[in-house]
């Protein structure tokens, strides 16, 4: 996600999620289920939850009383030439007045057995613009995603590649990298080879399990001031790792969290305003907010 701000508190915009996330966003998101099982598992846009009740009335699509103020979609006001789009794609986008996030959907093609082997594609949302494409490697031992600029052939090999995101290997932390090399396969050189890192995700269960809403801690880097992009993570060690330093509270970080939802009496049911944009009710449905702003 590209919702952070500068060092000198300029806030910018996410431009491949939105505020308020869709059902098919989110799930296609970096989140593992909250009984610990590695990897998200992404429904098509249209397809029903299929969700137990318990899961169905845990985090209700539901408006609550109060309405957010409502924005345009950024998107609209982008003009992306076939040259501008992967510098669209791997920085981050500019607030305009008047306007929230770049709203974007994601679409699940089904292949392999079980849907084990599925690629993604994400769009922007006024247009159906396709945007990236991911799809699940096989043979590993973590969940591990292929991220592409074109649909076709989409893996680490591809000329699209942009990067990948990984898991550690009970699904609680994911780390999202760009195409560079793994340092400890990097034999010197030049050390801009190296993979930078784009973000770290940490997860965790509520003490309550299936049936209560669950945590979500997002770091990315921060803007550089002069530079207007994203700090470098290109870490030699683990220590140095994006990870690590958000552990620590390093000031390098932007730091956004899940809105926590709220206990609705009415419906028995945790609640979120998601403006129209849920499609069905899940437990896996969420918003990131600034850990001091939840507007």
């Amino acid at each position: 996600a590209d919702l952070r701000q500068t060092t000198d508190g300029t806030k910018l915009t996410p431009k491949a999620s939105a505020k308020s996330l869709s059902k098919a966003d989110v799930e296609s998101r970096l989140g593992s289920d909250s009984d610990g099982n590695d990897g998200p598992s992404p429904r098509e846009t249209k397809e029903s939850s299929g969700g137990s009740k318990e899961e169905s009335k845990t985090q209700e699509s539901a408006s609550e009383d109060e309405e957010d103020e409502e924005t345009a979609d950024l998107g609209e006001t982008l003009n992306l030439s076939s040259a501008d789009m992967l510098e669209f794609l791997t920085s981050p986008t500019a607030r305009k007045p008047g306007y929230g996030a770049v709203q974007c959907y994601i679409e699940r093609k089904k292949t392999g057995m079980g849907g084990a082997n599925s690629e993604y594609y994400l769009f922007l949302k006024h247009d159906r613009r396709f945007l990236l494409a991911a799809k699940k490697k096989s043979g590993n031992k973590t969940s591990n995603y292929s991220i592409s600029r074109f649909k076709e052939k989409v893996s680490d090999k591809g000329a699209g590649y942009l990067g990948k995101v990984r898991s550690n290997f009970v699904g609680t932390e994911f780390m999202v990298y760009d195409d560079g090399e793994n340092p400890e396969h990097y034999r010197g050189g030049d050390e801009e080879q190296i993979r930078k890192e784009l973000g770290a995700i940490t997860y965790a269960s509520n003490v309550l399990g299936s049936r209560g809403p669950r945590k979500m801690r997002v770091c990315v880097p921060m803007i550089d001031e002069k530079t207007k992009h994203p700090i470098v993570f290109r870490p030699a060690s683990k220590t140095e790792s994006l990870l690590t330093k958000a552990r620590e509270g390093d000031d390098r970080c932007f730091f956004l969290i899940n809105k926590p939802p709220r206990w609705n009496e009415t419906v028995r049911a945790y609640v979120l305003n998601f403006n129209g944009r849920v499609t069905h009710a899940s437990v896996k449905n969420f918003q990131l907010v600034h850990p001091d702003d939840h507007d």
